[in-house]
């Protein structure tokens, strides 16, 4: 399949990934075990450290500071042009409650994100990094237990395609988004990628 942009001209994706940003994974964070093995628990460990108010306001910063206008525009100025999005289910919905609330906050991070691309010329690849209840077994997504409950229960995939389809809703008509990146890496069975140091 070929890629096209508005004009119907083929189009060939090179970029970078805005890693770190929604997921924190354990080997950015150069912490290896099982206490900080994703992204729960390198937040509730900054938690416990710190301080519950304290670890809200440093993620805060985190989410604003991380990636900001002036990197989206050196990656044009490298040379590239696209950028990949990981993001969390949890960044855009309360995946562990009932039912399905959105978290505007997310969505409004997300779209700053975009349209810093958008006004850079970049294309932007969506990337679900973590889906409602886990779908890796790994700490590359945000399963508070390693699991994978999107293929075991229904009311995370339920979660999932609901995600999906508000996506959709928001930027179907956004050319900055290149294209959907629906799982990253998703594995049938746990036990994580072979090879994969902790």
């Amino acid at each position: 399949a070929k890629l096209l942009d508005a004009k119907g001209r083929e189009v060939y994706l090179n970029g970078v990934s805005f890693g770190n940003l929604f997921v924190l994974e354990p080997y950015m964070w150069r912490v290896s075990g099982h206490s900080f093995g994703n992204t729960y628990s390198i937040r509730r460990s900054i938690g416990i450290l710190c301080g519950s108010k304290y670890a809200a306001d440093f993620w805060e910063r985190w989410q604003d500071s991380w990636i900001t206008e002036d990197d989206v525009r050196m990656v044009r100025e490298l040379g590239f042009n696209a950028v990949r999005l990981p993001f969390l289910a949890e960044t855009l919905m309360y995946a562990e409650e009932p039912g399905i609330t959105w978290r505007e906050d997310g969505f409004k991070r997300v779209k700053r994100i975009v349209g810093w691309c958008r006004d850079a010329g970049l294309y932007v690849v969506l990337d679900m990094h973590g889906a409602p209840g886990g779908h890796t077994g790994t700490g590359i997504e945000a399963s508070y237990d390693n699991s994978l409950r999107l293929f075991t229960d229904r009311d995370y995939w339920e979660k999932g395609v609901a995600l999906w389809r508000e996506l959709a809703r928001r930027y179907k008509d956004e050319p900055t988004i290149a294209m959907y990146d629906l799982l990253n890496e998703p594995l049938s069975t746990g036990g994580g990628h072979k090879g994969q140091k902790e």
